[in-house]
């Protein structure tokens, strides 16, 4: 069966991500071998602040990785009680409003169910936002400190010859 076009996008997303995190590691890893620290003081001190960037980065790529399933888990119990609270209303047009509830074994108010479940949506509902607020934040972290650790890298690497083309411009006036 074709995936749709929510499917596809979300597969794209996720190896979008799974790319940007890698490439974080690779970089770090490259930086790390092809350094020398035989240039001005402040390269060097901007090429560390690169590296620093680009491990922060993986390692808060890592963890946002680990929220993103419990997040899934929590859209599907939203889901669920949305289901549940959608059949108890249709029970409660239908039946006298009550049912026999196994768990308590006893007849039970459809609108006490109804009301129970309502608080299981607005947990779950809060639940989500908190993790989403919480995915978002190290996404963005993940994002810039990514984008901050290989400007460093590149200004660290260019500072000297840059300084020297400066130089010998400045020379020749």
């Amino acid at each position: 069966m074709a995936d749709t076009n929510a499917q596809v996008a979300q597969q794209i997303q996720l190896k979008h991500q799974f790319y940007v995190l890698t490439l974080c590691f690779t970089v770090l890893a490259l930086a790390v071998e092809t350094a020398d620290f035989d240039g001005p003081l402040a390269a060097n001190a901007i090429e560390l602040v690169g590296w620093l960037c680009l491990l922060i980065s993986g390692l808060v790529g890592l963890v946002r990785f680990e929220l993103v399933p419990k997040l899934y888990q929590l859209f599907d119990a939203q889901i669920l009680l949305k289901h549940d609270k959608s059949e108890l209303q249709k029970a409660n047009f239908l039946e006298d409003g009550e049912v026999f509830s196994v768990q308590d074994n006893k007849n039970v108010k459809i609108s006490a169910l109804v009301s129970k479940v309502e608080a299981d949506l607005a947990t779950a509902n809060e639940a989500i936002s908190e993790r989403n607020n919480k995915i978002t934040v190290r996404y963005l972290l993940h994002r810039w400190l990514f984008v901050a650790g290989v400007v460093a890298l590149v200004v660290s690497r260019g500072y000297e010859p840059a300084a020297s083309i400066l130089e010998v411009l400045y020379a020749s006036n």
